[in-house]
């Protein structure tokens, strides 16, 4: 008998997390290292910043992505923990402070 193939991180985790660790990659690298579509990734990155969770920074001609730790899990049974409790325990922990216009709490993960 086959077994099912699954994860516990939705596609939306996976492009989360390999943003967080390679904030200047280009969504054509993010898809490739994590096995999706192109338009999948952009889908999703559209996503996340529209929630606020990511902000897309332009420097020169690419993008580099902001992650905001501080935001709390989408599903109400998670709601008590932020996103960056989770992106600590997956190894996303370089963290540089720097705060933003409107005093929230930003967080850029460089390598």
């Amino acid at each position: 008998m086959k077994q099912k193939r699954w994860m516990f991180l939705s596609n939306h985790g996976h492009v989360f997390t390999y943003i967080t660790k390679h904030p200047s990659s280009t969504a054509e690298e993010t898809a490739r290292k994590i096995n999706l579509s192109l338009r999948g990734v952009q889908n999703i990155l559209a996503d996340l910043n529209q929630a606020g969770y990511l902000e897309k920074v332009r420097e020169g001609r690419s993008n580099r992505y902001i992650v905001h730790t501080e935001l709390p899990l989408r599903h109400k049974l998670e709601r008590e923990h932020t996103i960056g409790e989770i992106l600590q325990a997956l190894g996303c922990d370089n963290r540089e402070k720097t705060p933003l216009k409107n005093h929230r709490t930003r967080m850029s993960f460089r390598q």
